[in-house]
């Protein structure tokens, strides 16, 4: 896939086609809990040097969205963004994919899965991050 992450480190690439992409977050090897994005030092128990990186699992239920119909520089309006829950325990803020119209193709609780792929268009080049679209 061509362009650039819009932070390194958020998510492993996929390889080879149809191969999953993770979103990598880390767990506290001390209380259990685990983060995305990575903490430094863990915010339940403030122990550092206890965290450890963690794949989280590529599905996950959406908690809430919006329909973004006035878009930042460099999105196409309109757009869904949201929170997705992953099994893990962790809501991940997100751009949700979803077919036209966006009205009525997503519904609150339902099954959503991770792909990597272009959230903007920058200048030169497409940048590249996570999303969610809803499981077929």
């Amino acid at each position: 896939m061509e362009g650039i992450p819009f932070k390194e480190g958020l998510f492993t690439w996929p390889l080879a086609p149809g191969e999953q992409a993770f979103l990598l977050g880390n767990k506290c090897k001390s209380c259990g809990k685990i983060y995305f994005p990575k903490a430094a030092l863990c915010p339940e128990c403030l122990k550092e040097n206890e965290l450890e990186e963690l794949k989280l699992g590529p599905r996950g239920k959406l908690y809430t969205y919006t329909i973004v119909r006035v878009p930042s520089p460099g999105f196409k309006a309109p757009y869904a963004f949201g929170y997705v829950d992953l099994p893990e325990g962790v809501r991940v803020c997100s751009q949700i994919s979803a077919a036209e119209p966006l009205e009525g193709n997503l519904q609150l609780g339902m099954d959503m899965e991770l792909f990597i792929g272009q959230v903007r268009q920058d200048v030169n080049q497409p940048i590249i991050g996570y999303l969610f679209r809803p499981v077929k």
